[in-house]
C-alpha cells in the first residue's frame, strides 16, 4: 500500500494527493519518507564533504614550509553526518510545514498542519531519489551530486506546489508562491548554516 501512494504521487500527484488527503491517513508514511530521506542525505554529505577533505589536505601538503600553512582538517564522521541528518529532518519537516501553513493563510487558502505536513513528506520521495543518485557521484566528484540533487529537486517542488494547490484550494500561482516566497528565505538561511556546520566539521582553526 505504501508503494502503491508513493507511485502514485510520482505518477499522478494531483489525483494521488486527492486519494491520500480526503481519507484522512496518518503522517507515519510522510515521516518515514522524511527520515529516509535524511538517512540519503547524511550518506551523500558525508561523501562531498570527505572529497572537499582530500581536495584541502593535499592543498595544505603542497603548502609545507610555506609562510602561510593550512591548520589541519578534521575528516568527517559517516556516522556524525547520517545523525545529524536524520535528527534534523523532521525539524526541518515540521518547520517548513509551517512556514508554508502561514504563506497559505495569508494568501487565502484552508489547508491544515496535517495536510501540509503530509504533502510535503510524499514531496520528498524524489529528494530520496536524487539522494541515492548523488551518493556514488558524491564519491567520485563532489560537484556531480549537484546534478541529480538540482533536477530531482525541482521535481519535488512540482509536487510539493501541486500537493500545497489541492491540499488548500488555491490555484496554482498561489500554491507556487506559497512554497517558492519562503523557499527563498529558508534556503538562504540553510545555505549559511550549512556553511558554519561544514567549517566546523572540517575543523579550520582548530
Amino acid at each position: 500500500m505504501a508503494a502503491e501512494e508513493i507511485a502514485g504521487v510520482l505518477r499522478s500527484p494531483a489525483e494521488s494527493f486527492r486519494r491520500v488527503l480526503g481519507s484522512g491517513e496518518g503522517l507515519s508514511l510522510p515521516l518515514a519518507i522524511v527520515l529516509v530521506n535524511g538517512l540519503v542525505s547524511g550518506i551523500s554529505g558525508y561523501y562531498q564533504k570527505l572529497r572537499a577533505v582530500e581536495r584541502l589536505s593535499a592543498m595544505a601538503s603542497q603548502l609545507e614550509g610555506s609562510p602561510f600553512p593550512v591548520p589541519p582538517i578534521k575528516e568527517p564522521s559517516l556516522a556524525g553526518e547520517v545523525l545529524r541528518s536524520v535528527v534534523m529532518s523532521p525539524l526541518g519537516w515540521v518547520v517548513v510545514s509551517a512556514v508554508v501553513l502561514v504563506m497559505v493563510r495569508l494568501l487565502g487558502g484552508r489547508a491544515g498542519v496535517r495536510e501540509l505536513l503530509t504533502v510535503n513528506g510524499y514531496a520528498q520521495v524524489p529528494l530520496v531519489i536524487g539522494g541515492l543518485l548523488s551518493i556514488p557521484a558524491a564519491a567520485v566528484a563532489p560537484s556531480l551530486a549537484a546534478v541529480p540533487a538540482l533536477i530531482f529537486g525541482i521535481w519535488s517542488l512540482a509536487i510539493m506546489v501541486i500537493g500545497v494547490r489541492e491540499a488548500s484550494g488555491m490555484s496554482t500561482l498561489r500554491a507556487a508562491a506559497s512554497v517558492l516566497i519562503p523557499l527563498v528565505v529558508l534556503v538562504t538561511l540553510v545555505t549559511l548554516l550549512t556553511l558554519g556546520v561544514l567549517l566546523a566539521g572540517l575543523g579550520v582553526g582548530r
